[in-house]
């Protein structure tokens, strides 16, 4: 129970009895990647009405399901199984889908806030007063004015990271995913390295990246897997 209260990757996942696993369109359960619940350290980077946050994911079809909790009522709070993880009946020769099995194992997550400012090659997309202005004091390396600025001023830019809220950044940190609509911001980026020693296997690429975005007027969520291969 302890587990499930807290914001944590890996092991044992918040539910609340009548819940069900989420499941992909066959119907094979996804795993469970993290849960964020909303707490003062991370209350700028969460929608208000969100009170925790969700990642369900399926490595095979590279799909990822993400839950949000409008509502907590933590005394009807359940552990809910993997419900194939002990399945010895099926013996299907077609269906060769390793269920996922339940894993205890799990890293606490803990939150630092940042001031963030978007890449400075790309602050003509958000002030373009400021971008003619970067360029007037340093005509062929606006950029580097800007860039000099943030970090004077304790700004961070978007790098290969982990973190909710903020700006997005690519595999090679040269350019920002575009947002799905003009009503959505960016919720989480969760950084994925090849050699990563957490609770799941995604070793099968390079290093890979999940985005998800939340659009203020519908209240709904949108996720995409970016994947470098090399």
């Amino acid at each position: 129970m302890k587990q499930m209260l807290c914001s944590h990757i890996g092991g044992v996942p918040y539910f609340e009895k009548g819940g069900d696993w989420p499941c992909n369109e066959n119907g094979d359960q996804m795993q469970f990647v993290f849960q964020v619940f909303q707490d003062s350290a991370n209350s700028l980077a969460l929608p208000k009405d969100v009170k925790l946050l969700q990642l369900f994911f399926d490595w095979e079809k590279e799909e990822g399901k993400i839950i949000l909790y409008n509502e907590l009522n933590t005394q009807n709070a359940v552990l809910i199984d993997y419900p194939h993880a002990d399945d010895e009946d099926s013996d299907s020769e077609e269906d060769d889908y390793e269920y996922p099995e339940n894993n205890l194992e799990y890293m606490s997550l803990s939150f630092e806030t940042a001031d963030m400012i978007q890449f400075a090659y790309d602050i003509n997309k958000y002030s373009e007063q400021t971008a003619v202005l970067a360029y007037t004091i340093h005509p062929h390396k606006g950029e580097r004015v800007i860039e000099q600025l943030c970090k004077t001023l304790g700004f961070k830019e978007p790098t290969e990271e982990s973190y909710l809220g903020g700006f997005f950044c690519n595999l090679s940190n040269s350019w920002s995913p575009d947002m799905p609509d003009k009503d959505s911001s960016p919720l989480f980026q969760i950084y994925l390295e090849s050699d990563n020693s957490g609770p799941f296997n995604w070793k099968r690429w390079d290093d890979a990246m999940i985005y998800a975005t939340y659009n203020n007027i519908t209240k709904k969520t949108f996720s995409i897997l970016d994947i470098n291969y090399d």
